[in-house]
């Protein structure tokens, strides 16, 4: 490794302790943005010890994460450390408090250090290291009256959860189908013609996911509600309906002009014939629609932009007919726009009868978890919203904090884990929690602090609403939040990673080099990764994708001569297989070790099982 790479990485060293220290200072919040393999996990666990260290009541401590495997992997990270440090001899003791501390303990520590473990299990509540659904299911289970649920609720699994859907799904399509005349069976009708077959389930389960925008929809009054807010949001004027736009379509050109028109174009070239051929089209349309869409198909191109001077009419035809040329050039010009109207109207229809249909299915879900008096996740978020939320808003800030009182005793310290796959409800729910650590009423001897760690780059759960663009915002409000009574919040960025080697984080960088590609990452700046395993080795290779291959047909009376086609996912794995086995096979060497690849070297990542992994496995296993 040359000397200036070390340097720079010893520089770079350094600096991630520094933030590393002050990400986990006890009297300071923080608002952490690592990348990936930057150690996020030590240094929220690092936190949290030296909270405890710092005289801090376990039960006062929250630490938020977004799955059960990583908040039971956080808490024995913890109680690993506690217990080693109940029976460490004292020289050992000082040295693990002084890796943890960025310093030397005093006496008061190290008695305190080796009472920690018996305190966390002991205490009431003790540290709650929890999934934030967790976390609401506690809340809401101490208030359910004042949440508006039924006191002894259950918690829908996924499977169930998923069961009830489909079965409300199911009964909304029955009733649309019953009667094509109501409402739902007119929703019905038009949805279908957007999105056939498995299409339809698959654009109205998306719909579905978005509950919160439905419930608010829903709360407007009048049945036409939703239509006229997305007529506003799409700059639609209130009296525009779809026949109205396709007869405007229909009149940029009236059949004396469309006429005249056929015959000059007639007589002229080629390509004025053809677009002569186009116009007849729309002067023999039977209907406004047919004309409108054959003026469409006349005037703009297959991209349905306006056809270029060039290739529109010819330098002949133009000298001979200037007046005809100016009128069809002017319906050229002014065509896009009402097309664009049309399409518009068309989405908006489009997206009211999905409303329609979802609000239904909601509806039949709603109803179907209250028989069960039952929530879902979703319901857990947004029911511990709506509570905090109305808590705040009845009284004061301090309401909030009355709550949270009531359940452990109260906070003093908010920890979340993965910020980046926050959703702007749990975020809400954070909000509320830390409302008061930031307010002039916080007068309070015992520090409060609010520590948040993510990486916008590793979001992916927007499935489940996740909201990467939130971590930089939330972290900016929190910030000013902070700044206005006076408290310290730091932005700490992490880096190094411990990880990866340096050829893989470069070729990360290098695609992000590119602006045009981090349009949904709101990193400050540049993004930068740092290999700890300098000089290590690495490689990255980009394979030409596999495509589809068409059948070749064969005659019906012939079928021994068909020959069978490989679909590109079984071609991709013979691929992946038959690498492996060159490696194998000629003892390629793997250079991070000095010997050659074994079996257990390799790893084959996806990003969904199937349809790829089954296929995978089958090749691996041909060979």
């Amino acid at each position: 490794m040359a000397h200036d790479d070390a340097l720079r990485l010893k520089q770079a060293l350094e600096r991630t302790t520094r933030a590393q220290q002050l990400a986990s200072d006890p009297a300071t919040s923080a608002w952490v943005s690592a990348n990936a393999g930057t150690g996020k996990t030590y240094v929220l666990t690092t936190r949290v010890l030296r909270l405890l260290l710092a005289g801090t009541r376990p039960e006062r401590i929250l630490a938020l994460t977004f799955t059960k495997a990583a908040a039971a992997e956080m808490s024995k990270r913890v109680f690993d450390r506690l217990g080693t440090w109940v029976t460490a001899a004292p020289e050992t003791l000082a040295k693990l408090l002084t890796e943890v501390l960025g310093r030397a303990p005093n006496e008061m520590e190290q008695v305190r250090a080796r009472q920690l473990f018996a305190s966390a299990i002991e205490t009431p509540g003790g540290l709650k290291v929890q999934t934030i659904h967790g976390f609401c299911e506690r809340l809401l289970k101490r208030f359910p009256l004042e949440a508006g649920i039924p006191p002894h609720f259950t918690i829908l699994d996924e499977a169930t959860s998923s069961a009830l859907l489909r079965e409300a799904i199911d009964q909304t399509l029955t009733a649309a189908v019953a009667d094509r005349s109501a409402p739902l069976g007119r929703a019905l009708g038009v949805a279908i013609t957007f999105a056939a077959d498995d299409s339809f389930d698959d654009v109205l389960r998306d719909a579905l996911r978005q509950r919160r925008w439905l419930a608010d929809l829903a709360k407007l009054d009048g049945d036409d509600a939703a239509a006229v807010l997305y007529r506003r949001v799409m700059g639609l004027p209130k009296e525009l309906d779809l026949a109205r736009a396709e007869r405007a379509m229909a009149a940029v050109l009236d059949d004396a002009m469309l006429a005249r028109a056929v015959a000059v174009l007639a007589a002229g070239k080629p390509s004025d014939q053809k677009l002569g051929f186009a116009f007849s089209g729309a002067l023999t349309a039977t209907d406004t629609q047919g004309r409108a869409l054959a003026l469409q198909r006349a005037l703009l191109t297959q991209d349905d932009e306006p056809r270029s001077d060039k290739a529109f009419i010819t330098k002949d035809v133009r000298s001979a007919e200037s007046a005809l040329t100016e009128k069809l050039i002017t319906a050229r010009d002014v065509f896009p726009a009402l097309l664009e109207q049309r399409q518009t109207l068309i989405a908006l229809e489009a997206t009211t009868s999905l409303v329609t249909l979802a609000q239904a299915v909601m509806s039949g879900y709603q109803a179907a978890k209250a028989r069960r008096a039952a929530l879902d996740f979703d319901d857990l978020i947004a029911k511990c919203a709506s509570l905090l939320g109305q808590i705040a808003e009845e009284g004061a800030a301090s309401a909030t904090q009355w709550v949270l009182f009531k359940l452990d005793g109260g906070l003093d310290h908010i920890l979340v884990d993965e910020a980046q796959d926050t959703s702007p409800e749990q975020w809400s729910v954070i909000s509320s929690l830390a409302a008061e650590f930031f307010s002039d009423s916080a007068g309070r001897d015992a520090v409060r602090t609010l520590f948040a760690v993510g990486d916008e780059k590793q979001s992916i759960y927007g499935f489940q609403g996740a909201a990467p663009e939130m971590f930089k915002a939330m972290g900016d409000k929190f910030q000013g939040d902070a700044k206005s009574v006076g408290q310290p919040l730091a932005r700490v960025p992490l880096n190094v990673s411990f990880r990866t080697t340096a050829p893989v984080l470069s070729a990360v960088d290098q695609v992000f080099a590119d602006t045009t590609r981090i349009a949904g990452v709101s990193a400050d700046g540049a993004i930068e990764h740092i290999a700890f395993r300098a000089g290590h080795a690495g490689t990255v290779e980009v394979w030409p994708t596999e495509k589809p291959i068409d059948p070749v047909e064969t005659e019906t009376w012939e079928p021994n001569s068909e020959q069978p086609v490989a679909s590109a996912v079984v071609r991709l794995a013979d691929r992946i297989a038959g690498t492996i086995q060159g490696w194998l096979t000629r003892g390629e060497m793997l250079a991070s070790e000095g010997r050659p690849i074994r079996p257990s070297d390799v790893l084959v990542l996806v990003r969904r099982r199937k349809p790829f992994a089954p296929a995978m496995v089958a090749a691996l296993k041909a060979r």
